[in-house]
């Protein structure tokens, strides 16, 4: 990825320059910032007068664009000659007012990407573009204070940086972290800006809004219409989940050490990267769905594609707990695929296999029961019961048997699908741990803790060997296994498996999450078995 260049960071150091004495809007004013209007028409204008191409990054007209007409300019607040873009506007122009937003963004970002993703903001949002005031740090902050600090050296300290970022947050109160291109964003690679939406995200009063350029809209579109589009999916997510502040890049090295400092001293480092993963997994798949929803209501697409599109989102948003959004594309695709008489299917089977998933996520039981006996009729109809679907199929229903208080007959289901899987020799796989993890919880709800134990370790072996024991799944089996080395009294043997699903939840959540405390609590009562 582009590393932006170092009058990012300069900007952000600008910040600092002392009380704003200027009512809000005015020239002077440090959240004097342009309207989405001005930025389309004047701004872009501009740059066409320039010979510069709309599609330059922002680096490369700081020169032409951000400092060199606006020499002649005396700054108000230092009434020195030289002032911001913004201030070079008249006192009394529309153009320019008091800022309702704040971009979060980088330098290498092309001009023309960052015009159009505010115009689309305001469009999805219904503000009025004239109206509506961005502040942007290459246009709102004095770039010839930041070129003669850049040229003397001045450092100024990261304290003041700091405080100062925080108070324009709180001040300003919404910020807007512009993401592109949607599948490797170079947003996340940037320390200054993993920073900066982890502060917006922890201030108070203070609200988050993820953007990206209409045109990665259209690309997250095409891209899932690919037949390949679990494997664009995961890649992508395997981005947004692999954030690591520490590893994360800035133009100054001393900036990186001090923010990460600050980071490890008042947060910690995975404290941090947890809370902006799960934001920005949250609002991918969100905007994925809204991108597919779009499209749907206004192209004609083949159906079966349509079909596919709505189940592919409809799991990727169960993932994130966002189950109404999931619920109602899954329905879509159930219409879709009744009308089409293709319901009765394999893909059939799988759909509503899912629904059902999504019914017990939301406590639904009934609801869940019922269409999963439907799949399963459409399996034995259509003789797809015994195949490594099939056994899927009957872990859920066994699973959900059991949360509804029938654990002999959720057994049943488990150990008919293990039965499939070990003839379609699919046991040795994560699906198939997943099943032994079952197994082993109707085992332990009938009271055979040996035999659930037996269960639980053959499930971890697996996941060891298929190095998928580092999940959100890995963490239930290990906690799973704590019970019942408990209820067996081997309390050291409990301890190290919960303390291990620990290791594992806190890497995956925040150690204020409700599976971390409770592991902490499961961890103090087995030490206290052991001093006793």
């Amino acid at each position: 990825l582009q590393k932006p260049p170092r009058e990012r960071a300069q900007s952000l150091r600008s910040i600092v320059d002392g009380e704003d004495s200027a009512s809000p809007g005015c020239r002077g004013s440090a959240v004097r910032a342009l309207s989405v209007s001005y930025l389309e028409t004047g701004f872009l204008h501009e740059l066409a007068q320039a010979l510069l191409p709309p599609n330059s990054r922002v680096s490369e007209i700081e020169e032409n664009i951000l400092r060199g007409p606006r020499t002649q300019i005396p700054c108000p607040r230092d009434k020195n000659m030289g002032c911001s873009y913004v201030d070079s506007l008249p006192e009394e122009s529309t153009e320019a007012g008091s800022a309702r937003f704040m971009l979060s963004y980088t330098w290498g970002y092309e001009v023309v990407d960052i015009v159009d993703t505010l115009v689309g903001f305001c469009e999805q949002y219904a503000h009025s573009a004239i109206e509506t005031y961005i502040w942007i740090c290459c246009v709102c902050v004095n770039q010839h204070r930041v070129k003669a600090r850049q040229l003397a050296g001045d450092v100024v300290p990261f304290a003041d940086l700091q405080r100062a970022f925080a108070r324009s947050v709180s001040g300003i109160g919404h910020v807007l972290a512009m993401m592109e291109p949607w599948d490797e964003p170079k947003y996340v690679t940037r320390i200054w800006c993993v920073f900066e939406i982890f502060t917006a995200m922890s201030a108070e009063h203070c609200q988050v809004t993820v953007l990206m350029p209409p045109r990665e809209k259209f690309n997250i579109v095409e891209r899932l219409k690919q037949a390949d589009v679990g494997d664009a999916l995961d890649d992508l997510f395997k981005v947004l989940l692999s954030i690591d502040v520490r590893k994360a890049e800035a133009s100054y090295e001393g900036d990186r050490l001090k923010i990460m400092k600050l980071i490890e001293e008042e947060y910690g480092a995975d404290y941090v990267n947890t809370k902006v993963n799960q934001y920005l997994c949250g609002w991918m798949a969100a905007s994925t769905a809204s991108a597919l929803q779009e499209q749907m209501a206004t192209d004609v697409l083949p159906e079966q594609l349509s079909i596919n599109l709505c189940m592919n989102i409809g799991w990727l948003l169960r993932q994130f707990k966002l189950h109404e959004r999931s619920l109602a594309l899954f329905r879509d695709a159930v219409q879709r695929m009744e009308k089409s008489g293709t319901l009765e299917s394999r893909e059939g089977a799988l759909l509503l296999c899912n629904i059902g998933i999504v019914h017990q996520d939301m406590g639904n039981f009934d609801d869940a029961m019922d269409v999963l006996d439907r799949a399963k009729r459409v399996r034995q109809e259509i003789d797809q019961l015994r195949t490594e679907d099939g056994a899927g199929l009957m872990k859920v229903i066994g699973h959900l048997r059991l949360r509804q208080g029938d654990p002999h007959g959720a057994l049943a289901d488990v150990e008919l699908a293990k039965e499939i899987r070990e003839e379609t020799n699919s046991l040795n796989t994560a699906g198939g741990a997943s099943l032994l993890k079952a197994i082993g919880d109707c085992k332990l709800s009938i009271g055979d803790t040996a035999a659930a134990i037996d269960s639980f370790l053959e499930a971890r072996n697996i996941r060891e060997e298929k190095d998928v024991l580092a999940s959100p799944a890995g963490v239930e089996l290990l906690d799973a296994l704590g019970t019942a080395h408990e209820k067996q009294c081997e309390f050291a043997l409990a301890q190290g498996a919960y303390t291990e699903a620990f290791a594992v939840e806190s890497r995956i959540t925040t150690l204020e999450s409700a599976t971390c405390q409770a592991l902490l609590t499961s961890i103090e009562r087995v030490k206290s078995c052991l001093r006793t």
